[in-house]
């Protein structure tokens, strides 16, 4: 029985551990996730808005990237989703 108390402690040691972390660094996960879903949900919003002002307006995607005012750095990603 004293061998097996060794173990349970151990095992107690180490989900108490695995807890303490999960506990300490997942908030950090979870905001990180968070900022990516919110930095993803904006350009897939500006992917239909693009898309739109090429359909309804007549627009080239150039054209709509400038009506847009989406910054300049970001033109080869956009135009490259609009393919």
């Amino acid at each position: 029985m004293e061998t097996r108390k060794g173990e349970v402690v151990d095992m107690l040691d180490t989900l108490f551990d695995q807890e303490y972390a999960v506990a300490a660094y997942g908030s950090e996960e979870r905001e990180e996730g968070r900022k990516e879903g919110r930095k993803e949900g904006m350009q897939e919003g500006r992917l239909e808005m693009l898309r739109n002002l090429m359909d309804t307006m007549g627009m080239d995607a150039k054209t709509a990237l400038i009506t847009l005012k989406i910054d300049g750095k970001e033109y080869d990603y956009y135009l490259s989703k609009l393919q």
